[in-house]
C-alpha cells in the first residue's frame, strides 16, 4: 500500500518550473503581440516609420497697425501654405511627386513661389531687386558663394597653385578673394544657371548608380526650362535650409482653402508634402498709406548675419523693410512658438508631444486719419490724370509725364502726420507671402524695359523735333544710357516711377515760389523791409551784370509790395530782395543770411547738427538743404573736379579748344597704393582752389610730378616743364576763373530767393516749414505714430506733441507773410482759381510754386514740379498741407489737391454750411 501511494503522488521539480514560467512569459508575449498587431496597429505601424523627434518653430503673428480711428492698416491672417521635406524617401520620389504638386497649382490657378533671383524668361539674368550695380554685385557673389560656386573656382585654381588647396574661401589671402570673385562674376546668368542645374540633378543621373530608375533620368532630361525652373525653386530653397535641421520649404503660399483640401486627400501619394496653416501679412485697404505703412519681405543675404544675431529664421522669416512695418519690426514681430512632433520617414508629422504657443507683435495705432489719406490719394491721382490728358494745356510745358507726387497734411499745433501720399503707389499684399509677385509685376517692380519706354516716351513728348541735329537713337542713349558694366539701360534724367521710392519722404526737390514766405522773414526779421517796399515787376530783374533776367511766362505785375508779391509771386521783387539781404550790413556770412531762418523752419539744418530731420520715427527719412556757402563750395568743389577730371582724361576741353597731356586722376583698380594716395592729394588741392580761389601752383605741381612718377601708366611718356604747365593752367581756368567765380556770384542767392538754386526740401519739410510758420514759432517733432499696445491692448508707449525748437519772429512780421499767403488762395492770386467757391465758406493761406528741373528740361522731356504749400483756417490754423506733381507744369496745377484735403479734414464743419465739393470723389465722401 504504501509503495502503491507514493507513485501516484505528482512530483514538482525544477523543470515542472521552468515550464510553468516559460508558458506565462510565452502567454504574454502573445497577448502582447495581439495588442500591437490588431488593436494598436496603426500606432506602431506609424511609429515603425518615425524618423525622429524634432521641434518645429511655429511664427508669431505680427502686431496690428492701425490708424487713429481704429481702421485696420495691417494685420495677420491664417492662411495655408503647401510645404516640402525633404527625407530619405522624399528626395527618392521628389520628381514625381513635384510633377503632381505643380499639375494640381497650375489647375487651381495657384502661384508658386518664387523668390530665385535667377531668371530665364525673357532671358537668363540675375535679378536682386536693386538699381544699384555694386549692390547688386555684392549680392550675386553672395548668391554664388552660398551655393559652393566659389568652391568650383578655387579648386580649379589649386590644380595649378597650390597655396589655393584649401577648405573654405575664408582661408584665401585676400588678393587670392578678389581674384576668386573676379571669376565667379565671370560666371554669366546661364552658366550658372547650367551649374546649380547639374548639382541639383547628378545624384538621380549618376549613370552608376542604380537607386533611381532609366525612366526618371530620362525625365529629367527632357524637362523644358520653364520645367526645370519649378524644380529648382523647391531644391534651391532646400539647398539653402540644409543645415538648419527639421524645416520644411515653401512650395506655395496662401493657397485657397479649396486647394488646400485636394491636397489633404492625395498626401498620401505626395512624398515630403504638407499643408499648414501660418499667419500671413494682409493689409485690407490696399495701397492705401503704402508710403506710410511700407512692407515686410525675405531676409536678403547681404542683411543675414544682422537678423541671425537677432534670432530670426533667415530662410523663412519675413521682415518689414520699409515704413512703419521697417521701423518698428522689433516691435511689431511676433515671439514664435515651439511645437515637438514625430516625424515619419516621409516627412509628415505623426505625433505632437508637446506646444508652446507663439505670442502676437505690439499693436501700433498711427496718427493717419484713413479717411483723409484716400481722399489726399484720390486727389492727387486725378490731378495727374488730368494733367496727362491735356499736356499741352499751356504752351511752354508738357505735363504728358505727370505721373508722380506727393502730398503731406500735418497736424499744425502738434506735428501729428494726419495723411502721407506717394505715387505711384504698391499694394503691400503683394510682397507678404515669399515669390508672391508674377512676372508682371516683377517686372513692373523692379525690371522695367527702359528701352521700349524710353522710345515710347521720346515718341510723347515729341523730342526728336525738340532735340535738333539729334536721331531718335541717339535722344534715347542720353535719357536712358546703358551701363557700361550690366549692359542694362538706366534712368539717367529721373523720368520714369517708382513705386518703391517715397517722394513725400525722400524726394528733395526745388521748392521754387513755395519758398517766397521764407525770404520775405528774413527780409522783415532783418529790417531790410517793411511789408510797404515796393518794386516795379516789369517781368525782369536786372542782374548785378546789368543785364536783365526775364521772365517771359509771367506777366508784368507793375508796382507790388511785400504781401501783393507774395499773392502773385513775383520773381523781380524777391530776386531784389535777395540783393538787398546780401548786400546788407549783417554779422551773418551775406551767402548764409536765407539759410539762417530757413533753418529755423526746418528747411535744412547748419553743417554742425549731426543728424537733422523732422523727428519722424521712419528712419530712411531724407532731409533737404537750404542753400548756403558750405553747401554751395561743397556742390561747386564736386561738380568742377569731375570736369577738371574729365578733360584731363582726354587732354582737351571741347569748350575752349585747349589741348593738353593726358593725365588720369580717377579712380582706377590698378592704383597702387601711392597713386591712390597722390591721386586723393591732388583732388584735396584742387577742390581748395575751388572753394577758396586760391591757386596753388607749386603744389600741383609737386603732386603732378609724383603721380607720373609713381603711376606705371607713365612710364613711357617723357613729361617737361611746358607739360606739366599747361595741365595746372586748365586746372586754375576751371577751379579758380570759373569755379570760384560763380561761387562769389550774386545770383545763386538771388536764384535761391525765389526756391532755385541748390535748395531741395521733401514734402515733409515744406509742411513741416509751413506748420511752424503759422502755429507760433513752436517747431514740433514730427510724428506719425500714436501709441503702442501689447497684444492684451496694455498700454505701453503714447506719443505727446514735443517742441525741437522756437522761432522767435515776430508776429507782427509772421502776420504780415500770412496776409500774402491769404492773398495766394483769394482772388486775383495765383491759385484763386481752384479756390474760388471754396473760399467762401473758408478763408486759407497758400503759396503756389514752380520749380524748374534744369534750363535743359525741354529737350529732355521734363516739366517743372507743381508746388503747392497751404494751410487752414486762416485765424487759428489746424492743419498745413504740401503737395507737389513732378513734371506737373505750374503750381497751381497742385491746388485742387490741397483743397480737397481741405474739404476731407472740415467735413463737418463745411457741410453745415451747405458746401458742396467740386469732384464726384469728394461728394462720395460727404454723402457716406
Amino acid at each position: 500500500m504504501m509503495i502503491s501511494e507514493k507513485k501516484s503522488k505528482k512530483v514538482f521539480n525544477r523543470y515542472t518550473a521552468l515550464v510553468i514560467v516559460s508558458m506565462v512569459i510565452f502567454s504574454a508575449l502573445l497577448i502582447r503581440l495581439i495588442f500591437m498587431q490588431i488593436i494598436d496597429s496603426q500606432y506602431y505601424k506609424g511609429l515603425s516609420n518615425t524618423d525622429s523627434i524634432k521641434g518645429i518653430n511655429q511664427p508669431g503673428p505680427r502686431g496690428d497697425i492701425v490708424d487713429r480711428n481704429g481702421v485696420v492698416l495691417a494685420t495677420d491672417k491664417q492662411s495655408y501654405v503647401l510645404t516640402f521635406m525633404a527625407t530619405e524617401q522624399s528626395n527618392l520620389a521628389f520628381f514625381n511627386t513635384m510633377e503632381k504638386v505643380i499639375k494640381i497649382l497650375d489647375d487651381k490657378k495657384e502661384k508658386q513661389s518664387d523668390s530665385f533671383p535667377l531668371k530665364i524668361s525673357p532671358a537668363f539674368k540675375f535679378d536682386f531687386n536693386t538699381s544699384d550695380i555694386k549692390a547688386s554685385q555684392i549680392l550675386e557673389l553672395r548668391f554664388k558663394k552660398d551655393r559652393g560656386l566659389d568652391e568650383l573656382i578655387f579648386r580649379d585654381k589649386a590644380k595649378t597653385d597650390t597655396s589655393y588647396d584649401v577648405k573654405s574661401y575664408k582661408e584665401l589671402s585676400l588678393k587670392q578673394q578678389a581674384k576668386v570673385d573676379e571669376a565667379l562674376l565671370k560666371i554669366d546668368a546661364e552658366k550658372t544657371y547650367k551649374l546649380l542645374w547639374d548639382q541639383y540633378t547628378k545624384d538621380y543621373l549618376d549613370t552608376k548608380s542604380k537607386t533611381f530608375s532609366q525612366v526618371i533620368k530620362n525625365k529629367i532630361l527632357k524637362y523644358t526650362l520653364e520645367e526645370q525652373r519649378r524644380f529648382m525653386l523647391v531644391k534651391d530653397a532646400l539647398k539653402m535650409q540644409s543645415f538648419s535641421g527639421y524645416k520644411p520649404v515653401a512650395i506655395a503660399n496662401n493657397i485657397a482653402r479649396e486647394t488646400a483640401f485636394v491636397f489633404e486627400e492625395q498626401l498620401s501619394n505626395l512624398p515630403g508634402v504638407d499643408i499648414s496653416q501660418q499667419p500671413i501679412r494682409t493689409y485690407p485697404l490696399g495701397q492705401l498709406a503704402s508710403a506710410v505703412i511700407g512692407n515686410i519681405s525675405r531676409i536678403t543675404s547681404d542683411n543675414q548675419e544682422k537678423y541671425l544675431e537677432l534670432g530670426y529664421d533667415v530662410d523663412t522669416d519675413l521682415v518689414g523693410v520699409a515704413g512703419i512695418e521697417g521701423a518698428f519690426e522689433s516691435r511689431l514681430r511676433g515671439t514664435k512658438g515651439t511645437t515637438q512632433v514625430e516625424v515619419n520617414k516621409t516627412g509628415r508629422i505623426v505625433k505632437e508631444k508637446n506646444r508652446m504657443e507663439p505670442y502676437p507683435g505690439e499693436k501700433l495705432q498711427l496718427t493717419i486719419n484713413s479717411d483723409i489719406q484716400a481722399i489726399a490719394e484720390k486727389a492727387l491721382d486725378k490731378a495727374m490724370v488730368d494733367l496727362q490728358k491735356d499736356p499741352n494745356k499751356n504752351e511752354d510745358v508738357n505735363t504728358g509725364n505727370a505721373t508722380r507726387g506727393a502730398v503731406v497734411v500735418l497736424n499744425a499745433n502738434t506735428g501729428e502726420v494726419l495723411a502721407m501720399v506717394s505715387k505711384p503707389g504698391f499694394d503691400p499684399n503683394e510682397f507678404a507671402v515669399t515669390g508672391g509677385l508674377t512676372p508682371a509685376q516683377y517686372k513692373q517692380y523692379f525690371a522695367p524695359d527702359l528701352e521700349a519706354f524710353g522710345n515710347d516716351f521720346i515718341d510723347r513728348m515729341g523730342l526728336v523735333g525738340k532735340n535738333s541735329g539729334m536721331s531718335k537713337q541717339n535722344i534715347l542713349d542720353d535719357l536712358f544710357p546703358v551701363d557700361k558694366s550690366t549692359k542694362v539701360r538706366i534712368d539717367a534724367k529721373d523720368i520714369v516711377a517708382r513705386p518703391f521710392f517715397n517722394y513725400a519722404l525722400n524726394g528733395a526737390v526745388p521748392p521754387g515760389s513755395t519758398f517766397k514766405p521764407v525770404t520775405a522773414i528774413a527780409g522783415l526779421e532783418t529790417g531790410v523791409i517793411t511789408p510797404y517796399n515796393i518794386v516795379n515787376d516789369q517781368r525782369f530783374f536786372i542782374g548785378d551784370d546789368g543785364k536783365p533776367v526775364w521772365f517771359p511766362h509771367d506777366p508784368p505785375n507793375g508796382i507790388v509790395n511785400m504781401k501783393e508779391a507774395i499773392a502773385l509771386s513775383s520773381n523781380p521783387y524777391f530776386m531784389e530782395l535777395g540783393r538787398k539781404l546780401r548786400n546788407a550790413n549783417l554779422a551773418t556770412p551775406k551767402e548764409d543770411i536765407l539759410a539762417q531762418f530757413a533753418w529755423k523752419l526746418g528747411l535744412g539744418a547748419p553743417q554742425s547738427v549731426k543728424s537733422p530731420g523732422t523727428g519722424i520715427e521712419i528712419k530712411s527719412e531724407s532731409f533737404g538743404q537750404v542753400y548756403n556757402s558750405t553747401t554751395l563750395k561743397n556742390n561747386y568743389a564736386n561738380i568742377y573736379w569731375i570736369k577738371i577730371a574729365d578733360n584731363l582724361k582726354v587732354g582737351k576741353d571741347k569748350d575752349y579748344s585747349k589741348v593738353f597731356p593726358i593725365l588720369y586722376l580717377g579712380t582706377d583698380a590698378n592704383d597702387n597704393a601711392a597713386v591712390i594716395k597722390i591721386k586723393a592729394s591732388i583732388k584735396t588741392t584742387v577742390q581748395g582752389i575751388i572753394k577758396d580761389g586760391i591757386m596753388k601752383d607749386d603744389t600741383l605741381r609737386t603732386l603732378i610730378t609724383n603721380l607720373v612718377s609713381a603711376d606705371e601708366k607713365y612710364k613711357d611718356r617723357n613729361f617737361k616743364k611746358g607739360d606739366f604747365d599747361s595741365i595746372i593752367v586748365e586746372i586754375n581756368r576751371i577751379a579758380k576763373y570759373t569755379a570760384n567765380n560763380e561761387i562769389n556770384g550774386g545770383f545763386n542767392m538771388y536764384d535761391a530767393s525765389i526756391g532755385q538754386g541748390i535748395s531741395a526740401f521733401t514734402p515733409l519739410q515744406m509742411a513741416d516749414y509751413v506748420a511752424t510758420l503759422v502755429n507760433g514759432g513752436n517747431r514740433y517733432k514730427v510724428h506719425v505714430v500714436n501709441k503702442i499696445t501689447d497684444a492684451d491692448g496694455t498700454l505701453l508707449q503714447e506719443a505727446k506733441p514735443e517742441i525741437l525748437s522756437k522761432t522767435g519772429f515776430k508776429q507782427q512780421n509772421v502776420d504780415a507773410v500770412k496776409e500774402g499767403m491769404k492773398g495766394v488762395t483769394g482772388e486775383g492770386g495765383t491759385a484763386a482759381y481752384s479756390f474760388k467757391n471754396f473760399s467762401k465758406y473758408m478763408v486759407t493761406g497758400g503759396k503756389t510754386g514752380t520749380a524748374t528741373y534744369n534750363n535743359d528740361q525741354k529737350l529732355m522731356g521734363r516739366s517743372p514740379y507743381a508746388w503747392f504749400v497751404g494751410f487752414a483756417p486762416f485765424d487759428k490754423p489746424e492743419i498745413a498741407v504740401a503737395a507737389v506733381i513732378y513734371d506737373g507744369g505750374y503750381g497751381s496745377s497742385s491746388a485742387p489737391v490741397v483743397r480737397a484735403v481741405y474739404e476731407a479734414y472740415f467735413k463737418d464743419t463745411l457741410k453745415q454750411q451747405g458746401y458742396v465739393p467740386e469732384d464726384d470723389f469728394v461728394k462720395e465722401f460727404y454723402n457716406k
